[in-house]
């Protein structure tokens, strides 16, 4: 297992007026279903995806990454994400 996730987490926010984790998960899961668009999916096309300010959504990810590589140490980090980091 990657990152600890349980049930109870796909309806936690980051903030109250922000998406549900499960609500993201679920936007980025029906945009890659629905490959229409040439476009990335990098962090623009997500907060409109997702109706976020891109700030917001951009700190959101940032947080997420660092608080991923705090728990699965620097070399499994880039190990398991390197790839999509370029």
């Amino acid at each position: 297992m990657w990152v600890p996730w349980s049930p109870q987490d796909s309806s936690r926010h980051i903030r109250s007026d922000l998406p549900t984790i499960g609500d993201v998960w679920q936007s980025i899961r029906s945009w890659c279903e629905n490959l229409e668009s040439d476009r990335p999916l990098d962090d623009e096309a997500l907060s409109q995806l997702l109706e976020v300010d891109p700030v917001l959504w951009r700190q959101w990810v940032h947080r997420a990454k660092e608080w991923t590589k705090e728990i699965l140490g620097p070399e499994q980090w880039y190990e398991s994400f390197g790839f999509f980091m370029g």
